[in-house]
C-alpha cells in the first residue's frame, strides 16, 4: 500500500504547479506577465476594463500639458489603437471606467482644470460626453446598475458635501448625502440596484450610506483610519467588499466586508498605501490591487479559504493614480498600474489572454525558492534567493491552504540563503512550501514520503 502511495505522490509531483497556493484552484502553471501599452501620450491618470475576449481597454488623460484631453485605447490582440474622446483641459489625477453587461463603456472624469465632473459613454459606435456638475470636485467614483445606468458619488470642494447623482433617461438628478471630512470616496450598486456609498466623516469616521425604500440610511464602518485610498464592490450575494489604505497608528491595507450581521474587518498588509482596487470572484475569492508609495510597488492580495496572501508584482515607479483591477473569464486578476513620468503597465496572471506571446514581458521574480530533493523522505534543503534583506517566514500549507507548520521565521539577507528545516512528525502527502516577507511571496509544491 505504501509503494502504491509513493507512486501516486511521484505522479503528482511530476505535474507540480508553481502557482501561489491561493491561485492554484485549477492546477495551472501560469505566471505573472506584463505589457507596456504603446500609447501616443503619456498617461497621468488611467483606468482599465476587459472586453468579452479578455482584451484590455484603457481610458486615460495625458500628463503632457500640450496634449490634454480624454483618450480611449484598445488592444486588438496585435497592436494598440486609440482615439481622442474629448479635447479639453484635462488635468485630473483620477478617471474611472466601467463596462456594462451590454458592452457599453462609461467613464467618469474631470475637465477644464478640474472645474467640472464629466461623464462619457461609448455604445460601440459613437462617444457621447456631458457635464454632471460644474464645480471643483475633491473626489469622485462611479458604479453601474443592472440596466447600465450610472450612479456617481462626488465631493464638492466648496463645502465638502458628499453628493450622489444618478442618470436615468436623458438627465441627471443629484442630492446631498452628508459631509465628507477627507477624500477619497467609493460607490457600488448591489443586485437590487441600490446604491451604496463609503466616505470618511469628520474625525476619521468611515461611514456607509445606502438608498432603500426612498430613504438614505447611514451606519459606521470603522473609526480612527485616515484614508489614502478606497474601493468597494458588491458580489452576487450582495455582500459588500471594501478595500481601504490608510493610517491608524501605522500604515495599513484593511479589508472590510458587510453581511446581514454588520461589518467585519481584517488587516491585509502593513505598508504606506495609495490607490487600490477590489474585485470579488464567483469562486469566493476576493482580490485587491494596491500601491505601496514608499517603494513605488504595485502589490496584489487574494483572500481564499479565509486567509490572505500578498505579493509584490511590479517595481515600475507606481504613481497611485491608475490602479484598476478586473477579473478575466478564468477568474484571474488583470491589473493596470499608472507610473510616474512614463507609460502605464498591465500586469496579469496566466497566459490565456488571446494576445501575441511576443507582447509578453515576464515580471522579474522578487524571490526564488528551490527545494532539494523533491520528493523528500529524510531531510531537505531550501535555497532562497531574494533581492531584499528583511524578515521572512517559511510555512508549510496543506492543499486547502491551511498552515500546517512554520518551518522558519526570522531575518534573511539579500542574495542566497540555505535553510534546512525539520520535517519530523509530518504526515506523508503533498504540501505547499510558502516563503513570504517584505511584501513578496513565492511557493513550491513538495511531496513528503514515508
Amino acid at each position: 500500500m505504501c509503494n502504491l502511495y509513493k507512486i501516486l505522490v511521484l505522479m503528482l509531483v511530476a505535474a507540480r504547479s508553481l502557482a501561489l497556493p491561493a491561485i492554484d484552484k485549477n492546477d495551472r502553471s501560469d505566471t505573472w506577465v506584463r505589457m507596456i501599452p504603446d500609447l501616443d501620450q503619456v498617461p497621468q491618470s488611467c483606468s482599465m476594463v476587459l472586453n468579452e475576449q479578455d482584451l484590455p481597454l484603457i481610458c486615460y488623460g495625458p500628463g503632457s500639458a500640450g496634449s490634454q484631453g480624454l483618450y480611449f485605447a484598445w488592444f486588438d490582440g496585435a497592436e494598440w489603437n486609440e482615439t481622442l474622446v474629448e479635447p479639453l483641459q484635462y488635468t485630473s489625477t483620477t478617471c474611472h471606467m466601467l463596462r456594462a453587461e451590454n458592452g457599453a463603456i462609461s467613464v467618469l472624469y474631470t475637465g477644464t482644470m478640474l472645474n467640472s465632473v464629466r461623464f462619457a459613454r461609448f455604445d460601440g459606435t459613437t462617444w457621447q460626453t456631458e457635464e454632471i456638475w460644474n464645480g471643483h470636485p475633491d473626489s469622485y467614483d462611479i458604479a453601474l446598475d443592472s440596466q447600465g445606468n450610472p450612479h456617481v458619488g462626488f465631493v464638492r470642494d466648496d463645502d465638502n458635501s458628499l453628493m450622489y447623482a444618478v442618470r436615468e433617461g436623458a438627465g441627471w438628478t443629484s442630492e446631498s448625502i452628508g459631509h465628507c471630512g477627507t477624500p477619497p470616496i467609493a460607490i457600488a450598486v448591489d443586485s437590487q440596484d441600490r446604491p451604496h456609498l463609503i466616505w470618511s466623516d469628520s474625525g476619521n469616521q468611515t461611514r456607509h450610506g445606502w438608498f432603500e425604500s426612498g430613504v438614505w440610511h447611514q451606519e459606521s464602518v470603522g473609526s480612527g483610519i485616515y484614508c489614502y485610498g478606497m474601493d468597494m464592490c458588491a458580489d452576487d450575494s450582495d455582500v459588500l467588499h471594501l478595500a481601504l489604505t490608510g493610517v491608524t497608528g501605522s500604515n495599513i491595507l484593511k479589508y472590510f466586508f458587510r453581511q446581514s450581521s454588520g461589518w467585519s474587518s481584517e488587516t491585509v498588509d502593513t505598508m504606506k498605501g495609495g490607490g487600490c482596487s477590489i474585485a470579488a470572484g464567483q469562486d469566493g475569492r476576493v482580490h485587491i490591487a494596491y500601491g505601496e508609495t514608499i517603494n513605488s510597488d504595485l502589490r496584489y492580495a487574494v483572500r481564499s479559504g479565509g486567509a490572505w496572501s500578498t505579493q509584490v508584482v511590479s517595481w515600475q515607479g507606481l504613481n497611485g493614480f491608475g490602479i484598476s483591477l478586473e477579473l478575466n473569464s478564468l477568474g484571474n486578476p488583470y491589473m493596470l498600474n499608472g507610473r510616474y513620468n512614463t507609460d502605464c503597465e498591465l500586469v496579469w496572471w496566466g497566459d490565456q489572454v488571446g494576445v501575441l506571446h511576443d507582447a509578453f514581458q515576464p515580471v522579474p521574480d522578487a524571490v526564488g525558492l528551490f527545494v532539494e530533493p523533491n520528493p523528500v523522505s529524510n531531510g531537505m534543503t531550501v535555497n532562497v534567493h531574494t533581492g531584499r534583506t528583511g524578515s521572512y517566514s517559511l510555512d508549510l500549507l496543506d492543499l486547502a491552504g491551511r498552515r500546517v507548520r512554520t518551518l522558519f521565521s526570522g531575518p534573511i539577507v539579500s542574495g542566497e540563503t540555505v535553510l534546512a528545516p525539520c520535517l519530523s512528525g509530518l504526515s506523508c502527502g503533498i504540501y505547499h512550501l510558502v516563503l513570504s516577507g517584505e511584501g513578496v511571496l513565492e511557493s513550491a509544491r513538495i511531496a513528503i514520503l514515508p
